[in-house]
């Protein structure tokens, strides 16, 4: 887990750390078209995706609008419902045969009562909040193609990961507009070059 590593040295953590967080944490298999959590279920866990991607949906006027994704190394929870031990309002669901490193809401519990862990968790939460700011400002402040050129920067192999039609629902867009923007994307890049 050289990503346990990195932020346990970027948070003055011990070398020890990543042993700790290895003990204190187990793999689980979601299958392709499993779920992390479902809408209306407790999510039970914090995880760090180590294979495979996964997507987070809330269905809407029964059409699923993509609000996240989440691919190797990412943290991965329906944190509110996490926190709260209430229901999710929406799912986080695999793209494809995916392996998550997770600590169930218990045991993060018995966890915080360490400084150190403390550390770990607040830099977790610090992430996620970031995350839903950014999103949120990039859909009142950005046009859909400085959307899909921030999100190509973010994951930049996206593409390979998810349909178009999931890319562009977590864009706020459809897939045609997408198809144009990436089009006039790919003809700008060819003028430069």
């Amino acid at each position: 887990m050289e990503k346990i590593e990195i932020i346990a040295a970027r948070l003055n953590l011990p070398a020890s750390f990543k042993d700790d967080f290895l003990s204190q944490s187990r793999i689980i298999h979601i299958p392709k078209k499993g779920n992390f959590v479902r809408a209306g279920s407790t999510c039970t866990y914090l995880g760090i995706v180590e294979t495979g991607a996964l997507y987070a949906h809330i269905s809407s006027t029964g059409e699923d609008l993509i609000t996240d994704f989440f691919v190797p190394g990412s943290f991965v929870s329906y944190y509110r419902s996490f926190l709260t031990q209430q229901p999710a309002s929406g799912s986080i669901s695999a793209e494809d045969d995916t392996m998550v490193r997770v600590i169930d809401y218990d045991q993060y519990r018995l966890l915080q009562q360490s400084l150190e862990w403390l550390t770990f968790f607040k830099y977790i939460s610090d992430g996620f909040f970031i995350r839903k700011c950014t999103r949120e400002t990039s859909f009142m402040k950005l046009s859909a193609q400085e959307r899909y050129k921030q999100l190509i920067n973010r994951y930049p192999k996206i593409e390979q990961q998810f349909p178009q039609y999931k890319i562009a629902s977590y864009l706020g867009i459809k897939p045609e507009t997408l198809s144009r923007i990436r089009s006039l994307d790919l003809h700008q890049d060819v003028r430069i070059k």
